[in-house]
């Protein structure tokens, strides 16, 4: 790779790492301005204008794009804009809420990029902890604990049982640590590259085999399907013409491959609830919900309030999640220091016992 291919890559992961940081702003204000009677054209324009961190050959590229009339779900991954956004933006340009769709998803990744920044803040400080713990560690096998071996032989003692036990975990645990770490990342990237390349079914069937990951994916991929459904039924599409549309887009294949799922068995004559039952991808209640907004003519208004409901239970187990993930790094690092201590200090007690 010569130095200008790698000024190029560092350019486009700073580009993509400054618009996540502006990106929420653009897509609500943009939404906001075509709700005051913006074209998309103008708007666009104005807030490439405003909005910092939006280089010249982006904004050369979108305004090539506009003069060529190509829609705005496929113009906004030139400004990294998550493709789920893009996903939502797309089918808004089928039923015709372009302008409410951007706000709320602008809102709602003005939401997630909060959620990750606590997270970093939440992280930041006992994983400092562990790291200067396991130096301190290293130090101490280096060289505190050879002292403590030559006086141990010179006093003809020897450690046995929790002290021998607890002097092997700091002799051993950093560089355990050493090796462990890069051998979990490389698995873990292994893992994550071989699930890329799987079929939209297989990464789908895979997320649902994992326990605490079934529940979020089901909700999350639940709460995807209910909105767009809704927004779509209640801007008078059919469910046959929805599920067209589901197939369609090219952005989320999960979304169209569970779509291509519901209408086959749609053909052969089975019920939309009992389709959707018969797919593990969604959440457990949907297909009730469905059952019932059929029943009283309902469906799409009760499927937008349903997916509001799945926003805040994903919300609310993230947060659970994240609140335990500080404690128990400070119970290891309460625990290790714990060890260090005793390991020092049980056999000084010992061996002044035995004087």
């Amino acid at each position: 790779m010569d130095l200008s291919q790698a000024k190029n890559g560092l350019a486009g992961v700073l580009a993509k790492r400054t618009s996540a940081k502006n990106g929420a702003d653009f897509i609500t204000r943009l939404g906001e301005m075509m709700i005051k009677g913006f074209s998309i054209g103008d708007a666009v324009e104005f807030l490439l204008m405003n909005i910092p961190d939006i280089n010249k050959k982006q904004t050369r590229t979108i305004q090539k794009q506009l003069r060529a009339g190509i829609p705005l779900h496929e113009i906004l991954p030139v400004l990294h804009v998550p493709s789920l956004i893009c996903l939502q933006v797309f089918f808004a340009e089928q039923h015709g809420n372009v302008q409410e769709t951007l706000v709320q998803a602008g809102t709602q990744w003005s939401k997630t990029e909060q959620a990750k920044e606590k997270l970093i803040r939440l992280l930041q400080y006992p994983l400092f902890l562990l790291a200067l713990l396991i130096i301190l560690l290293a130090v101490l096998n280096t060289f505190v604990l050879p002292q403590f071996r030559d006086l141990h032989a010179s006093m003809g003692y020897e450690p046995q049982g929790m002290i021998l036990l607890l002097l092997f975990f700091l002799q051993w645990a950093p560089p355990a640590v050493l090796i462990i770490t890069p051998a979990l990342a490389g698995t873990l990237l292994v893992l994550y590259t071989r699930y890329k390349l799987l079929s939209p079914q297989k990464k789908a069937d895979m997320a649902t085999k994992v326990p605490y990951i079934k529940a979020l994916f089901q909700l999350y991929f639940t709460r995807l399907f209910a909105r767009e459904s809704a927004q779509l039924l209640n801007s008078g599409f059919s469910v046959n013409e929805l599920l067209h549309v589901f197939e369609k887009q090219t952005i989320y294949p999960m979304l169209c491959e569970a779509s291509k799922k519901i209408n086959s068995q749609l053909m052969t004559g089975t019920s939309l609830k009992e389709a959707i039952a018969n797919i593990a991808w969604f959440d457990r209640k949907l297909p009730a919900l469905i059952g019932h907004g059929g029943a009283n003519g309902r469906m799409g208004e009760e499927l937008l309030l349903y997916a509001e409901f799945c926003d805040q239970l994903i919300e609310s187990k993230i947060k659970k999640a994240t609140g335990i993930i500080q404690p128990i790094v400070f119970v290891i690092i309460g625990t290790v220091v714990m060890a260090v201590y005793l390991s020092v200090m049980l056999p000084m007690f010992e061996m002044i016992g035995s004087v």
